[in-house]
């Protein structure tokens, strides 16, 4: 891959306006022949669609497909309206094909019940696991940490009772959930906030500023109801943190283990005392960690064969090691005018 990226360097670049050439996706190519196969998140698909249609007809492609990450839960109704919601993107339908990874066995079903191609691999698997790891001779500060966004559907609410507590939150735009933000912040006045504020919001922290933050943890807090698979859930697991959870609709159970995990129930009394037994428990982080990269390991190999057939590829006798040939190429964000560069080669 990395050699068809050189050998096609500078072409196409000429199609796009400066902006359009700068502007970086949360975008993958996976593969390298006969055709070429896209990974981006649903939300990002549906705002960067009209740069994806800049890149269609730029690099002429005869035909791409485009695995589409799934970010909440998929219902049987939100399943049905996928294709409509697909459509309105106005991409080529003659050229794009979409398929939709879901995160959990049955989002898989109910989307191929709706006639949506589908494959079960959850995006927790795509996660890069040196950044997230654990930290040697790093001493735990606090008893638990819930890493999530200050939205109503987070539940802060449920860590009340804790009395060792530290926080990680963002906010996906300025000003989003403010007034619940702030109500949140006045309920666990008690609570380390790890984020710098800067003009009023909390600055985001990078990975491994999170990474280090969570190996000053001992336990790690899921607390929504309803969402996706929980990017926080699996990087708690890869820094070696047991799980404290609420029961949930989205798939972060996926990657959790009995050991290493415990559902309580929706109760701010039930958290704490969860915290208190998985604290108790003390499993050995590396046990956690290792427990979390296996079952990573199922979902890129599923991923791999998933290529493999969509595109009539021959699958790889050693489906990890093509794995670690994407994940190494597509480190970091990919530049529209890269990716067209990349796309040259599928001609």
């Amino acid at each position: 891959m990395r050699e068809v990226f050189r050998r096609w360097w500078g072409h196409f670049s000429g199609n796009l306006t400066r902006k359009e050439l700068q502007l970086n996706l949360e975008l993958w190519l996976v593969n390298d022949g006969p055709e070429p196969v896209l990974v981006i998140y649903d939300y990002w698909l549906k705002s960067k669609a009209a740069q994806l249609r800049r890149i269609l007809r730029a690099s002429r492609v005869r035909r791409v497909h485009i695995l589409v990450l799934t970010s909440w839960h998929q219902s049987a109704k939100k399943a049905g309206r996928i294709a409509t919601e697909f459509a309105s993107l106005r991409l080529p339908q003659e050229r794009v094909v979409p398929h939709y990874l879901a995160n959990t066995a049955e989002e898989c079903k109910t989307l191929q019940s709706a006639l949506v191609r589908s494959e079960w691999v959850s995006h927790n698997a795509l996660l890069d696991e040196t950044v997230f790891r654990i930290l040697p001779g790093v001493v735990p500060s606090w008893d638990a940490i819930y890493d999530a966004r200050l939205s109503p559907f987070k539940r802060h609410e449920l860590a009340a009772e804790l009395d060792s507590l530290a926080c990680i939150v963002y906010q996906t735009h300025p000003g989003m959930d403010r007034e619940h933000g702030l109500k949140i912040r006045r309920q666990l006045n008690h609570a380390h906030w790890l984020n710098r504020v800067v003009n009023g919001a909390p600055k985001r922290l990078s990975q491994p500023e999170v990474n280090e933050a969570l190996n000053q943890c001992r336990v790690g807090l899921c607390l929504s109801a309803k969402e996706g698979a929980m990017l926080a859930s699996i990087q708690y697991l890869l820094a070696g943190l047991p799980v404290v959870t609420t029961p949930s609709l989205g798939g972060r159970d996926v990657f959790f283990d009995p050991a290493h995990s415990l559902t309580v129930k929706p109760d701010p009394a039930a958290v704490a005392a969860g915290v208190r037994e998985m604290i108790n428990r003390n499993v050995p982080r590396e046990e956690i960690r290792a427990r979390a990269i296996q079952e990573m390991e199922r979902h890129r190999a599923r991923l791999v064969a998933y290529v493999a057939r969509i595109t009539g590829e021959q699958e790889s006798s050693d489906p990890l090691a093509r794995w670690q040939r994407w994940a190494a190429f597509n480190s970091g964000r990919v530049n529209v005018g890269q990716l067209l560069e990349q796309l040259r080669h599928f001609r």
